[in-house]
């Protein structure tokens, strides 16, 4: 066999315990942990001073992560970057991170039992009102929201640019576009498209 296929039952325990692995990439996500790292190795000592946390359970955390490729020990307490941790650079997978293990996300999600047994959502039913409501009262978290949407988005956009032509049409308008990341990564190919981005803000 070229792989080892994971019996049902340890298949079904890797699911179970999902959130030993995801709620430490979404604590380094959230301390910006990957972009200190981005000069090369650093001591859990400096990446606790730059992040003003407990520098013995941060190492404990690395250490955790370092086990499954995000994040390589390269000396004693000293931790650097893997192409898997590079994923959680700024620049590149953080702000989905911290938009989909936020903690307001998880709130939501928790209510998953409601919305099945009710069919209403499970965010207005958590925290008393709409998510646009929430969102408009906690602007920190919309815009943690608008950057992961927008990623999101840059990565669907080349996925439907490959595969669709849209030169023969003058205008385009995109129904809760957010700030238009999508809508951008188009137009950047048909610049002769006027486009329109409509959404609630």
């Amino acid at each position: 066999m070229s792989g080892q296929v994971l019996a049902p039952e340890d298949q079904m325990m890797q699911w179970i315990t999902s959130t030993w692995i995801t709620k430490p990439i979404y604590v380094v996500s959230e301390l910006g942990i990957a972009d200190l790292m981005c000069d090369g190795p650093i001591s859990v000592d400096a990446l606790a001073n730059k992040t003003d946390t407990h520098a013995p359970t941060l190492y404990r955390l690395l250490r955790a992560l370092s086990s499954i490729g995000i994040f390589v020990e390269t000396d004693d307490r000293e931790f650097g970057l893997t192409p898997l941790a590079r994923c959680l650079l700024s620049d590149a997978m953080r702000p989905m991170v911290r938009m989909f293990l936020s903690e307001w996300h998880d709130r939501a999600c928790n209510e998953l039992n409601y919305t099945v047994r009710t069919g209403k959502p499970g965010f207005d039913h958590s925290f008393g009102k709409t998510a646009f409501e929430w969102m408009e009262k906690n602007p920190e978290e919309r815009a943690i929201l608008d950057q992961g949407q927008g990623l999101k988005a840059t990565g669907f956009a080349k996925a439907v640019i490959e595969n669709y032509n849209f030169s023969e049409y003058k205008s385009i308008c995109d129904i809760g576009g957010g700030q238009g990341a999508y809508l951008m990564q188009l137009l950047s190919k048909y610049p002769h498209i006027k486009g329109l981005v409509a959404d609630l803000h």
